[in-house]
């Protein structure tokens, strides 16, 4: 659309439908959501946004390009979307989980991650256990385990394709929960892990 402007040779009804159109066209500043202070007129609620917006140039990501674009690049960075568990049959007295790190499109994870997991007695992994299994537990053939709670909370460096497998040992009957903390904070909980 043409930017309205007004000549010299006008009428004065020209210059009234012109002037009205620029109205229209810049809106009701009362309108905008701003405190009445801030929207004097349009270049100071504007300035007052951007203000508000911040800086782009001072943000951290890698995209600086619009809000938007900044906060899809963070959500992207936190890679796991979802986690599946396998759990194997007891065999002299040890049983393997194998845990798949998914991206949020459900994709097998391409790179080698870290997760926080521990082991718990509920299901709805309420509670550390209240005692580590009699054996421990190791990494069996894929990732690496970095203890933090002996036998009972750890970090867990998957493979390059998200994968790792934990090997836990109990020579009594007992059930435990392999508890996983997600990036954004929430649990993702095995089934049961029942020693006989």
């Amino acid at each position: 659309m043409a930017i309205p402007q007004i000549y010299q040779y006008d009428f004065f009804s020209d210059w009234r439908a012109i002037t009205n159109l620029i109205s229209t066209q810049v809106g009701d500043i009362d309108l905008i959501n701003l405190a009445e202070s801030d929207r004097d007129s349009v270049v100071e609620s504007i300035n007052k946004v951007i203000s508000n917006e911040g800086t782009l140039a001072s943000l951290t990501t890698t995209s600086k390009t619009s809000l938007v674009s900044s906060i899809n690049e963070v959500v992207d960075s936190l890679l796991i979307g979802s986690i599946t568990f396998s759990i194997g049959t007891e065999t002299d007295e040890v049983i393997r989980i194998s845990g798949q790190l998914k991206d949020k499109e459900g994709n097998n994870l391409a790179i080698p991650v870290g997760i926080q997991v521990y082991l718990s007695d509920n299901a709805n992994g309420l509670s550390l256990a209240a005692t580590a299994p009699s054996g421990g537990w190791v990494i069996g053939t894929t990732g690496i385990l970095l203890s933090l709670i002996a036998n009972k909370s750890a970090t867990i460096i998957s493979n390059a394709t998200g994968n790792f497998d934990l090997d836990i040992t109990e020579v009594t009957a007992k059930s435990f929960y392999l508890v996983v903390i997600m990036p954004l904070g929430n649990l993702v909980i095995s089934s049961a892990i029942t020693f006989s």
